[in-house]
């Protein structure tokens, strides 16, 4: 199977809920699109208490930079 290097939500990759991202060396959820080839991602903002930050319906989202590793996970 080929190196995973970019995903977004609808995809590609079709089956979004089979991939794993790895943030500086620590799983992490909640992203919306990953580029791992150039190292940024954009993930949904959590307040300090862990909840999603929401202005009327829609959920902020922040870009963060680093090292990303993508990976399919098994189904």
């Amino acid at each position: 199977m080929d190196e995973l290097t970019g995903a977004r939500v609808g995809g590609p990759p079709d089956d979004w809920f089979n991939v794993e991202v790895w943030f500086d060396g620590k799983w992490s959820g909640d992203w919306v699109e990953v580029n791992a080839k150039k190292g940024w991602g954009i993930r949904f903002a959590r307040d300090d208490h862990g909840h999603i930050i929401c202005e009327g319906n829609d959920a902020e989202r922040e870009t963060m930079r680093g090292e990303f590793r993508l990976r399919y996970t098994e189904g």
